[in-house]
C-alpha cells in the first residue's frame, strides 16, 4: 500500500524531469511534501555571491510554478535541514523522507544526520542516486580501489550500464495544507547580497533543458 505521506527534500535537483528521488516518492505515496531549506549565512562568501544566488532565486521560483501546476506547493524554509525536516515531519506525520544524495564531504555529513533523525523517528530514510552516472565506489579497479591512471578508468566507466532518463512527474498529490508554513521565495536580500550585474544564464528546467540540447546539438561534442 502506498505510505500517506512523504516528504520530498530538494538540493540540487531543482527539477521534475529525471529525477530519481522525487519520481520514487511519487510513485510511494499519496501525497509528496516537496520542501526546500534556505541557508541562513548572510553577507559575501569566497564561494558564492550574487550570480550564484540569483540563479538560485530563479530556479526555486521556476520549479514553484511548475509544481503549483501540478497542484502541488513547494515550501521554503530557513535553517539547517535536518532541523528544517525534523519540524515539517512532526507537522505533516510523514512516514519518509526522500532526497537524492550528494558526494560533497558537506552533503554526506548531512546526509547522515538525516539518517539518524529518520531513526529516530521511526521512519524511512530513502536516498537515490542523481547527480552523476556512476557513484564514485561504483568505477574502481580490479582489487577494489579507485583508478590512479585516467584511460582504464574511462575504459571502465564507458564499459558500465547507463540508467536511462526518468519521465516527468505528473502528480504528487494534493498540496501541503495551508496550515503547513513557507516562507516566501528568496531574494538576493535573504543573504544581505547586492544586485546580480546583467547576464546572469536564464535559470530553471526549461532553460536548461533548452541549453543541454543546444549543445548536444552543436559540433562542440
Amino acid at each position: 500500500m502506498p505510505l500517506p505521506v512523504v516528504i520530498h527534500w530538494f538540493r540540487r535537483d531543482l527539477r521534475l524531469t529525471d529525477n530519481p528521488a522525487l519520481h520514487a516518492a511519487a510513485a510511494a505515496a499519496v501525497q509528496v511534501v516537496p520542501v526546500y531549506a534556505l541557508s541562513s549565512w548572510r553577507g559575501q562568501h569566497g564561494w558564492t555571491g550574487p550570480i550564484r544566488q540569483q540563479f538560485l532565486c530563479g530556479s526555486l521560483a521556476s520549479l514553484a510554478a511548475n509544481l503549483q501546476a501540478m497542484g502541488s506547493r513547494l515550501l521554503v524554509r530557513t535553517g539547517s535541514a535536518d532541523e528544517v525536516l525534523e519540524k515539517l515531519v512532526v507537522e505533516t506525520g510523514a512516514q519518509a523522507i526522500f532526497f537524492n544524495r550528494d558526494y560533497d564531504p558537506y552533503g554526506r555529513a548531512m546526509e547522515k544526520k538525516i539518517q539518524s533523525l529518520c531513526d529516530r523517528l521511526g521512519i524511512e530514510c530513502r536516498s537515490f542516486q542523481d547527480r552523476v552516472m556512476h557513484e564514485p565506489d561504483q568505477i574502481l579497479t580490479g582489487d577494489g580501489n579507485p583508478y590512479r591512471v585516467y584511460t582504464p578508468y574511462s575504459r571502465n566507466w564507458l564499459a558500465q550500464e547507463k540508467a536511462q532518463p526518468l519521465p516527468t512527474v505528473k502528480s504528487l498529490g494534493p498540496a501541503a495544507a495551508e496550515n503547513i508554513a513557507s516562507e516566501a521565495l528568496p531574494t538576493l536580500n535573504h543573504w544581505g547580497l547586492p544586485a546580480a550585474p546583467e547576464g546572469v544564464p536564464e535559470a530553471g528546467e526549461r532553460a536548461a533543458r533548452a541549453r543541454m540540447k543546444q549543445l548536444i546539438e552543436s559540433d562542440i561534442l
